[in-house]
């Protein structure tokens, strides 16, 4: 009677998986676009908005009306997309 071997399972070291992972995940994030800088504290979103408009868009933040006509477009742009999407 002649007993036939199990297959063993090969499964890659700890190394090798930690070396995926990094591959996978981490070295795409080298590419994706980050902050100038980046603060631990709690931030409003609305603060941010208004930061990267005054960086991005300076002539919008010139007076109170040009902020307004921009955050205008910017509701009327966001509510044309999203009612295309619905």
């Amino acid at each position: 009677m002649s007993t036939i071997p199990k297959e063993r399972k090969v499964s890659p070291s700890a190394s090798c998986k930690i070396d995926c992972i990094v591959k996978q995940l981490f070295l795409p994030m080298l590419g994706m676009p980050t902050p100038p800088y980046t603060s631990f504290q709690p931030e409003d979103t609305e603060e941010v908005l208004v930061r990267h408009v005054a960086q991005e868009k300076p002539a919008a933040m010139s007076s109170e009306g040009n902020f307004v006509d921009y955050m205008v477009q910017l509701y009327r742009k966001f509510h044309s997309q999203t009612a295309a999407v619905d």
